[in-house]
């Protein structure tokens, strides 16, 4: 994606983002505007498994560590539910993102990050048609916003970043950095809290970073290696089945009168 493909990779992503949005409103509209948030939930989240398992293995995983660090605070179970959909769907947005760059192993060049960094815009606007999910939209768009402020895509700073948001965006860092990534390796307990502390109150909130350490498990933090194996195209090759089943599913529901 360089030279003449740089335009490429743009309209890719708006092409992709309204097409996605534009399926999203016709569902609506077939099954009625009274859709479950659990429902939906699992058919985008089955969408972008179908392009990229990993990122959708990680939004799981990413959804218990971030209900463990909303219990701790001590948020009600309204409050929780919400955070939990929006960990799951926090990255969404990437489902438009070229796969080349969600995949590259080596480091992305600066244009290469001006379109991946697009992804918590874009996955909000997936999400724009549904009224009822106001809160996790704002999950979904401000997860990479930094407590100093020097984040995006809006370069909110302290608490006007959601809560929800700083709660998955404390909880995301810690995963990648657990299991690791095609340009970098899971790293140790040791590694991630050193981490985790040389960045309290710069990129993440430090209360949460706190109340993060107080809900680790005691093991080793990184990631088993099987877990990190390949067989990639396989593992998609499932989340595209299950897709496809989710898909099947829903859409027999009958439509709203």
């Amino acid at each position: 994606m360089t030279g003449g493909n740089h335009q490429v990779g743009r309209r890719e992503v708006d092409d992709g983002a309204g097409l996605t949005g534009g399926f999203i409103r016709q569902t609506i509209e077939f099954v009625g505007h009274d859709v479950t948030l659990e429902r939906f939930t699992t058919v985008l989240a089955g969408a972008l498994g179908s392009k990229d398992y990993e990122t959708k293995e990680h939004s799981a995983r990413l959804v218990g560590v971030a209900d463990a660090i909303a219990r701790h605070i001590g948020l009600a179970e309204d409050v929780r539910r919400v955070i939990r959909f929006g960990a799951y769907l926090h990255d969404i947005g990437k489902v438009v993102i070229p796969d080349e760059l969600l995949r590259k192993r080596g480091a992305l060049t600066p244009y290469e990050f001006s379109i991946v960094r697009r992804h918590p815009e874009v996955g909000a606007d997936i999400l724009a048609d549904i009224e009822t999910w106001r809160d996790v939209r704002l999950i979904v768009r401000h997860h990479h916003e930094h407590f100093d402020g020097d984040g995006y895509p809006d370069g909110l700073r302290g608490e006007h970043i959601p809560l929800g948001a700083r709660i998955v965006s404390v909880a995301d860092a810690y995963d990648v950095m657990r299991s690791g990534r095609p340009y970098q390796p899971p790293r140790s307990r040791d590694w991630i809290l050193g981490e985790l502390r040389r960045h309290r109150g710069r990129q993440f909130d430090p209360d949460l970073v706190d109340a993060l350490m107080n809900v680790l498990p005691r093991q080793a933090t990184s990631a088993p290696e099987h877990e990190r194996d390949g067989l990639v195209e396989q593992r998609t090759a499932i989340g595209r089945r299950r897709t496809d089943d989710a898909l099947a599913s829903w859409t027999r529901v009958t439509p709203a009168p």
